[in-house]
């Protein structure tokens, strides 16, 4: 089964691929381009449909994990990975939140303020371009555009980007949670 599909179907194509997938969470298989997957019996899951102003939308979402099936060295690298992404956010956060403050006080940050976020974004950019290339392209322009602003002395300009990058954040933890 394809990773991501993003195009126009017909109804009875779409049909056809969520019956496809139903009849593998049904037999207990799921497959996917890395392997086929044995399914839990429960497992996280979000619907949502709404309509609104015309339109109707439907998503959804279920995941659970592999690593457990996994070898021990494939186990090892995805923990060694999450434990090293989780440091690298946490140190992210840290420095966002002292950018985040400068332009709250409508001052420009301190240089050594702005070169931590810097290496800060390089570590979590190594981490995450792999598997969120497009989302780190967003992301790498928004802090460039940030880094410019600060080194051109524009205040306003600091301040926006700085919204920006808070809401990519924000945007990005509700698409990959």
């Amino acid at each position: 089964m394809e990773n991501k599909i993003e195009k126009k179907m017909s109804p009875a194509e779409l049909a056809d691929r969520l019956e496809a997938m139903a009849r593998q969470l049904r037999e207990g298989q799921f497959q996917t381009e890395s392997g086929n997957w044995p399914v839990p019996g429960a497992l996280a899951a979000k619907i949502k449909i709404v309509e609104k102003k015309g339109r109707l939308q439907a998503g959804f979402k279920f995941k659970w994990s592999t690593v457990e099936h996994y070898t021990p060295p494939e186990k090892a690298a995805v923990e060694d990975w999450e434990n090293r992404f989780k440091g690298v956010k946490k140190q992210l956060g840290r420095s966002f939140k002292a950018l985040s403050r400068a332009a709250a006080q409508d001052l420009l940050p301190d240089p050594g303020i702005v070169n931590q976020y810097l290496r800060d974004s390089a570590d979590f950019e190594r981490l995450s371009s792999e598997q969120w290339p497009e989302e780190m392209a967003v992301y790498r322009d928004h802090v460039q555009n940030m880094k410019r602003a600060v080194d051109g002395g524009r205040l306003a300009d600091f301040q926006h980007e700085v919204r920006d990058l808070r809401s990519a954040m924000v945007a990005c933890h509700q698409a990959f949670k």
